[in-house]
């Protein structure tokens, strides 16, 4: 739980950074896709802890229930 809480935390820190630094380099070439690959990357961060969060549940499960 807390992992997940920093991650998102990060996420919106840099979701921040990244809106603030859009004001400022609108113009630079290539800035939009780079913060759009940056928020992409960080999105399937969040997916992939999710999953692993159900994973670990499931696998305490089966072991609850045949150990």
């Amino acid at each position: 739980m807390t992992g997940r809480l920093i991650t998102c935390l990060l996420f919106f820190s840099l979701l921040g950074t990244v809106f603030a630094s859009y004001e400022q380099c609108r113009d630079e070439p290539g800035f939009e896709k780079c913060a759009d690959d940056e928020i992409e990357r960080i999105i399937t961060v969040l997916s992939n802890d999710k999953w692993e969060a159900e994973y670990r549940t499931k696998m305490n499960e089966c072991i609850q229930i045949h150990c």
